[in-house]
């Protein structure tokens, strides 16, 4: 009785972690796609939490079933993560700083550290914008997408495979 309820519950948790790897693969092209279309500030911020929830499904993923090519793609994940997320930090700094000189006339220190911000936030704006764009052209994301594809296969009973026509994140395998 055990080992039927263990084996019902693993098909379960399989089924949940494969639907939140798609998912989040899913969703992180989309603000990718969406980025490329519309290069703005809430769309590449937005490539940043894709990123993350895609991230933290894999991480999900390796708890359950371990896999040594989805932890490199955790870890590219994450890079991608954190250089998005140091520019976003630098934006919300160079915010910060004029909502707080925003009331008294500047002085030309604070002028010079706005503008020191600025121009590190635009520097960084553009290297993140780089990699984003060049994110589907790289060997990891193929790497990654054949190996979230076998995994979502391997995770999902043979009905689901038939329902989804053959089909895994993008295609078929």
């Amino acid at each position: 009785m055990s080992l039927v309820r263990s084996e019902l519950s693993s098909k379960s948790i399989s089924a949940d972690v494969a639907g939140h790897l798609q998912r989040g693969w899913t969703t992180w092209n989309e603000a990718i796609e969406d980025f490329a279309a519309q290069d703005t500030s809430i769309s590449l911020h937005r490539v940043r939490t894709k990123s993350k929830a895609l991230r933290y499904a894999v991480e999900l993923s390796l708890r359950l079933y371990p896999d040594r090519q989805l932890g490199r793609a955790s870890n590219w994940l994450k890079k991608i993560q954190d250089q998005v997320g140091a520019w976003h930090d630098e934006l919300m700094l160079g915010q910060r700083a004029l909502e707080t000189f925003a009331g008294s006339p500047r002085a030309p220190a604070q002028l010079k550290a706005v503008r020191q911000i600025k121009e590190k936030e635009i520097a960084m704006a553009e290297e993140a914008r780089e990699l984003v764009l060049s994110i589907r052209r790289s060997p990891e994301y193929r790497r990654m997408h054949r190996r979230l594809s076998a995994s979502v296969f391997a995770m999902a009973d043979g009905h689901q495979f038939q329902r989804a026509g053959n089909k895994t994140l993008t295609g078929p395998i």
